[in-house]
């Protein structure tokens, strides 16, 4: 890289005027051969003096190699890689990269026009603008001479240069031919070297060689940075290694954009620095330089930031450098880690058409300074009236001067004023310049006309400053006055002053809500300056007593021991508080003067402070309240929250304990007698300054209720049965204390007819919370009533516990008299609380369900879910029925289920029959074997119906191909269930053999799916054709299928005035194609309407039949369209309804199968077609709406009558059919 880096150099001062090949003067002349053969030789243009012709000299020259030429002339394009530079997209229409660098570099040099947004690189160059490339090239100023026009006065300075040598011979509008351009350059180069003091050294890269220097070069490190050459340790791009810190263009770097003239805070470009080593590092030094088409005032304060917020104060920019100095670190980088920093800048006012950007060029750690190249993008500025404007007031407040240590106080508050449109504050940054330490002060937030943003700050930084970062969530500020506050919390500090400012602009980041730019801030109408709050001085510690959130309430039980009677949270502000003592009472509803509550006692954060003591009710006629001494053990330190409980038994220790349920009782602490010395200022205050309460506790003591389970509903069951559930029951603790139950009686105190519990129970046993329970266990011998259990189970407060009771119930329960034979059981509860009150009590009997002694059905039947009739297609697996089993009173398990279709030849049409429970097969597949080739057996079954539910049982059918040799197409399977296998619950089985017939199932080759084609439009034209009707027919994948016949019906509506309708000239087209002539189009009489006799109000039927030997063909798996057009005449003819005319037609269908009426064969109408039982001459033919073919036979043909074959059939059930309506009107 060294060595090309001084091949560039020595090329640049080569064409600067520093080149070693004989000097020229202004006389000399050239020819286009000697301008190239210069130009070759310094190899700003490839050598081609060998073959002249080469040069082409004569060609025309497109923009885009005219400014090639010009940029290597300059010295502005290196000759370097292409992929070196970074293209920054200054123009639109260019798309190659070596077309973007040399006028990018180009447009930086001002050579071109940096302003247009477009370059047209392919457009052919003029003499003109050659001429103003070849002298800009050259450091000469385009338009320094006389005229009144730029051409007059560029032609003028080129004839003083001698690039031509008349103005008015120049034609600067014609085309420039290559030997032009290299003329017009030497000429120029020659003129520079000659007249030194004629160099433009406005021009970028001239100012240096105007003074002798080579050029070109600076401008190649700000725009071009792999081609700085500097000292060996330079970086060019990439990252760059300092120690254990490497630095490189961050991810986040800014694209290019235009600055806003008068801006705060632009981001330039983000660097990350990364920290490899072990511990924390610091960046000392940083400096940048400013690059693009500036000047250094362009930048008038440049800042870095990390995130939001702000490293440095405003650095200025020094002959295009930035410094950044701080011994103590401008980037503290911790170990293994990173951070980015952004290079933020104000952007001046009335700044426009200017590019700006910053490089990094070197950066310090731990002494040594690395020199790097690490560039950012350029950004174009551009002036903009109207702006957002942000302005704060002059007075900033609080104005206090002495302030109590406190929370929530306003630390910090201004009104500033949004100009010309809103902003978005996305943060905010104030010092606090007092003396107090940062955790003196604490949970700052931020506020906006009364109402919290972001989030709460807890501590100042370790720099002082409290920051809020809005960024994520930006408030918007509306134009207008907006009060701006910081609330804080003054913990500790006692005699130590604070106050907040606002220092600089830049610690406010707010963005135009259109223009996206950081708003200038400015103070009083004019240049910002720092907002201040009056230094406050903070005053003596002070203590605070707040009830707790989770200080106990409700109910507490009585005589339990250690109860937390109340909870605060204890705070210090100013200083360390040592609280020496504490009086607490107790509030008591029947203001007993003997009232003293057990083994009272203070605890701090858990931990028991001071000696246990009697808690003295406040009518107690010795006490009134008991303080509580606590030595140093409770010191609260500000900026902690401390949680003070004071405890007891729920038992009045003086004199007899006459606390019973419902008394209510509320801890207190009692005003304070200099009971708290502040640990700073050393004096003593009295806390609490106002007696500080807990909630009202109410006594009471544990219970149990008792209840019906009514989610277990009053049942019948057959019998026997083996550990059915006679009842069930919730028992619920109440919230004050738990209990242990201790006993649970079984009573059946309530039967009737022939159900009795010692005869007709056995085995009795209960769970209680799903576990079985009781001593004993099961009781084989069963009374009427008290059949006892002693248990042993504890119910928590507020926790319910299921009880099930179970038996065994014998066939004697029931006597089959027709009267309900039936059995209720009900529980006693016994019980002891376990929360301190010990009370042993007995629940209420409950009553449970009533459980009758019956007998159980099974009964079967087709589900409502089942298919409904239709037709199918052979060769796949079909949904045929759905059975429902519903089972009453009693559990059944299905074993074996049959099913049967109507004789041995439908049968052919299926492979198997598979059962589903749900989506989950049963059985396995089965063929029709039973019962002469007739029905099916599946058997090895074990499904489950639950008493009093249902259980569905879908059928499926594995179809046969069908066809000749295979199964009979229009084979009607409709499959009915033969009968059913089942069990009860006591293992007994009983086949159920009623039929439950199943619907219709026709099975055919393949199928027809018609659809109807809305054509959207019901208004007539009178002698006009139309479509009046359009339909698709779909043949399923299975195969193609044959259409003979379809019909149309037709009503007519005829308006106020009779008149002659008539659809007239009738056609019809299959897939757009006119096929009438291979149909029949008739009335339903057979007379045509295919002319201009048409159909006529008094015909109901329009009937398009194909000729005898053709038919319609849809192949399989597709579709063919199929529209019938007419011509409407008469409609409305009169002029004089008021009421349109109106004809309406749809495609219809069958209302019933076909059966064996599977001919082709002629009506009494020859022309309509109809179906036969067998093939033969015309006019045997039922009539059918829609005839179509499955082609099932071998031997297919369309021909009808005594040639048909008997594989056709009419529209009952084909998918759709009937088809929707269209009516037409005038």
């Amino acid at each position: 890289m060294r060595q090309t880096l001084r091949q560039i150099v020595a090329v640049l001062a080569l064409i600067g005027m520093s080149m070693s090949i004989a000097p020229t003067t202004f006389a000399a002349s050239y020819s286009d051969a000697s301008a190239a053969n210069k130009l070759a030789a310094a190899g700003i243009i490839q050598d081609h003096s060998a073959k002249i012709a080469d040069y082409r000299l004569g060609d025309n020259v497109l923009r885009q190699e005219a400014v090639g030429i010009a940029g290597r002339v300059s010295g502005v394009i290196p000759n370097s890689p292409v992929s070196a530079y970074n293209c920054q997209d200054m123009f639109s229409d260019i798309s190659e990269a070596w077309v973007c660098r040399a006028a990018e570099l180009a447009a930086f040099a001002r050579i071109v026009n940096a302003n247009n947004t477009t370059f047209r690189p392919m457009d052919k160059v003029t003499r003109y603008e050659a001429v103003v490339m070849a002298l800009k090239a050259s450091c000469l100023n385009p338009v320094d001479a006389s005229g009144s026009t730029h051409i007059e006065q560029t032609a003028a300075r080129a004839v003083e240069a001698g690039l031509i040598s008349n103005a008015a011979a120049f034609n600067p509008n014609a085309v420039a031919t290559r030997g032009d351009v290299f003329r017009y350059n030497v000429y120029a180069m020659d003129f520079a070297e000659a007249n030194s003091d004629e160099m433009d050294d406005s021009l970028p890269t001239c100012a240096e060689r105007a003074n002798g220097g080579e050029g070109g070069n600076d401008i190649l490190c700000v725009l071009d940075p792999s081609f700085c050459a500097t000292e060996e340790n330079t970086t060019t791009g990439g990252t760059s290694t300092s120690g254990n810190v490497s630095v490189s263009l961050a991810s986040t770097n800014p694209a290019v954009s235009t600055l806003v003239a008068g801006s705060a805070a632009a981001n330039l470009a983000e660097f990350r620095f990364v920290n490899n080593g072990n511990s924390e590092a610091k960046v000392t030094s940083v400096k940048l330089m400013r690059t693009g088409i500036s000047v250094d005032t362009t930048l008038p304060n440049v800042y870095l930031y990390s995130g939001v917020n702000r490293l440095t104060d405003a650095a200025t920019v020094s002959t295009g450098v930035i410094t950044f100095n701080d011994p103590s670190g401008v980037i503290t980088i911790p170990a293994n880690s990173s951070k980015t920093v952004a290079v933020r800048a104000d952007i001046a006012a009335g700044v426009s058409g200017q590019t700006v950007g910053v490089t990094l060029t070197s950066y310090t750690v731990g002494g040594t300074a690395t020199s790097v190249s690490v560039a950012g993008n350029l950004h174009n500025t551009a002036t903009v009236s109207g702006a957002a404007t942000l302005d704060f007031n002059a007075t900033t407040t609080p104005s206090g001067t002495a302030v109590d240590p406190q929370s929530d106080y306003t630390m910090w508050q201004n009104v500033v004023n949004v100009g010309n449109r809103d902003v978005q504050l996305k943060s905010i940054r104030l010092r606090q310049i007092g003396s107090v330490t940062t955790s003196d002060l604490g949970n700052f937030r931020l506020y906006v006309d009364g109402v919290a943003v972001g989030t709460a700050v807890a501590t100042l930084d370790a720099q002082g400053y409290v920051t809020f970062d809005l960024s994520g969530a930006p408030v918007l500020l509306k134009t207008g006055s907006r009060t701006i506050k910081v609330l804080g919390d003054i913990i500790a500090g006692s005699s130590r002053t604070f106050s907040f400012s606002l220092r600089q602009a830049a610690d406010v980041w707010a963005t135009d809500t259109e223009l996206s730019n950081n708003v200038l801030a400015t103070a009083n109408g004019s240049t910002f300056s720092a907002r201040t709050s009056t230094s406050a001085t903070i005053n003596s510690g002070s203590l605070t007593f707040t009830k707790a959130t989770n200080s106990p309430s409700g109910n507490t039980v009585n005589a339990a021991s250690g109860v937390v009677l109340a909870r605060y949270e204890v705070k210090a502000f100013g200083e360390a508080m040592k609280i020496e003592n504490l009086s607490f009472a107790i509030d008591e509803d029947d203001t007993d003067t003997t009232y003293t509550l057990r083994n009272g006692a203070v605890f701090l954060d858990g931990v028991q402070i001071g000696s246990t003591a009697a808690l003295a009710g406040i009518d107690d006629a010795t006490q009134g309240y008991t303080n509580y001494t606590f030595g140093s053990s409770a010191i609260i330190t500000p900026g902690t929250t401390r949680i003070l409980e004071v405890r007891a038994d729920i038992y009045n220790s003086d004199g007899t304990n006459d606390v019973v349920a419902n008394d209510t009782i509320q801890a207190r602490i009692v005003v304070g007698s200099s009971n708290v010395q502040r640990l700073t200022s050393l004096g003593y205050g009295s806390y609490p300054a106002a007696i500080v309460t807990g909630n009202t506790l109410t006594v009471a003591t544990g219970a149990l209720t008792v209840a019906k389970d009514t989610s277990y509903a009053n049942n019948t069951t057959t019998v026997p049965k083996s550990s059915y559930l006679v009842g069930r029951y919730n028992i619920q603790a109440n919230t004050t204390e738990g209990a242990n139950i201790t006993s649970v009686v079984v009573d059946f105190d309530t039967v009737a007819d022939a159900f009795d519990a010692s005869d007709d129970l056995n085995n009795l046993w209960l769970k209680i919370g799903g576990q079985t329970v009781g001593a004993g266990g099961v009781k084989s011998s069963v009374t009427d009533s008290a059949n006892t259990f002693s248990t042993n189970v504890n119910i928590a407060a507020g926790q319910t516990l299921s009880v099930e009771v179970y038996a065994d119930v014998a066939s004697g329960a029931t006597d089959g008299d027709g009267t309900a034979d039936t059995g209720i059981s009900s529980i006693t509860v016994g019980y002891t609380t376990t929360g301190g009150s010990s009370t042993s009590t007995t629940a209420s009997e409950v009553t449970g369900q009533t459980i009758t002694a019956g007998t159980g059905t099974f009964t079967t039947a087709l589900d409502g879910s089942s298919p409904l009739n239709r037709i199918v297609a052979g060769n796949q697996e079909v949904t045929a029925a759905v059975y429902k089993f519903t089972a009453s009173n009693e559990t059944y398990t299905i074993k074996e289920i049959q099913v049967k279709v109507g004789s041995a030849a439908i049968s052919s049409v299926i492979s198997t029959v598979q059962l589903y429970d749900g989506a989950t097969p049963i059985g396995a597949p089965v063929a029709f074997s039973q019962s002469s080739n007739t029905a099916a057996l599946v058997t090895g079954l074990n499904v489950v119906v639950p008493a009093n539910s249902t259980k569905t049982i879908t059928a499926k059918l594995m179809l046969n191909t069908i066809g000749t040799s295979a199964g009979t197409s229009q084979s009607n399977a409709a499959l009915s269930l033969d009968s059913a296998k089942y069990a009860d619950s006591q293992g007994v089985e009983t086949t159920d053999g009623t039929d439950r017939a199943g619907n219709e199932l026709y099975v055919f080759k393949t199928i027809p799916t018609l659809a109807q084609v809305d054509l959207a439009n019901g208004t007539l034209v009178n002698g006009q054709a139309t479509d009046i009707y359009k339909f698709t027919v779909s043949a399923s994948a299975q195969g193609a299928l044959a259409l003979k016949q379809i019909k149309l019906p037709v009503t007519w509506s005829d308006g106020g005035t009779a008149d002659t309708l008539e659809v007239e000239s009738l056609k019809f087209y299959e897939n757009g194609v006119d096929i009438t002539a291979n149909v029949v189009m008739q009335d339903e009489d057979g007379n045509s309407v295919e002319s201009t006799s048409g159909l006529l109000e008094s015909d109901d039927s329009l009937y398009i039949t194909w000729n005898s030997t053709l038919e319609g063909t849809v192949p399989a798996g597709s579709t063919t369209t199929y529209t019938v057009r007419g011509t409407a005449t008469g409609f409305r003819a009169t002029g004089a309804d008021t009421v349109g005319d109106t004809v309406s037609l749809y495609l219809a269908g069958d209302a019933s199968a076909n059966g064996t009426s599977v001919y082709l064969n002629g009506t009494a109408v020859a022309t309509i077609w109809g179906l036969h039982t067998a093939a033969a001459a015309t006019g045997s033919g039922s009539a059918q709406a829609f005839i179509w073919s499955d082609n099932a036979s071998s031997s297919h043909v369309a021909d009808g009558n005594a040639s048909s074959t008997g594989d056709w059939a009419n529209g009952y059930k084909v998918l759709n059919l009937d088809l929707g309506g269209e009516s037409w009107t005038k």
